[in-house]
């Protein structure tokens, strides 16, 4: 059980401790601590130095890491998002073609076939099963909703 208390496993254990802490916690900065665990883990086990210097390559590691590499890693695994977001995505569906699947009057839901997929329409005009119509709008409430129209002949 004295294995347990050598500097090699203690940092080890450390290093795990951020590796979950930054798992856990968002900030993308106990992952550079672990690092630094690492580094001098790797010191003690290959070279014997006494706890300063571990101290120092932990601190060295850890701190230098963190100030070169942070933003380059944060906006690799943050990634992009687009100007609209959501809206972009729902709102590409107005002026498309739609094909009636599921007859639609007036203040009653029906379905319509978009894009491959079936969705939920409504309509202030009575469509039948086969008709074409156009969307008009997406329900700002429930997305899955489109306002269709019929195609003026």
């Amino acid at each position: 059980m004295a294995f347990l208390l050598q500097p090699v496993f203690v940092w080890f254990i450390l290093a795990v401790a951020f590796l979950v802490a930054e798992l856990m916690a968002p900030g993308f900065v106990a992952i550079f601590f672990t690092l630094g665990c690492l580094a001098a883990s790797f010191t003690a086990g290959l070279f014997g130095v006494d706890l300063q210097t571990q101290l120092v390559v932990f601190v060295v590691v850890s701190i230098g890491s963190l100030v070169l590499f942070r933003r380059m890693l944060r906006s690799i695994f943050r990634g992009q998002q687009g100007q609209g977001g959501d809206d972009d995505y729902f709102n590409e569906r107005i002026g498309k073609t739609v094909v009636v699947t599921e007859p639609i009057v007036p203040n009653r839901q029906g379905k319509v076939k978009l894009d491959g997929s079936f969705w939920i329409a409504v309509a202030d005009y009575t469509m039948q099963e086969g008709d074409i119509g156009v969307v008009e709008s997406v329900d700002s409430e429930n997305t899955l909703i489109v306002k269709v129209k019929p195609v003026e002949s």
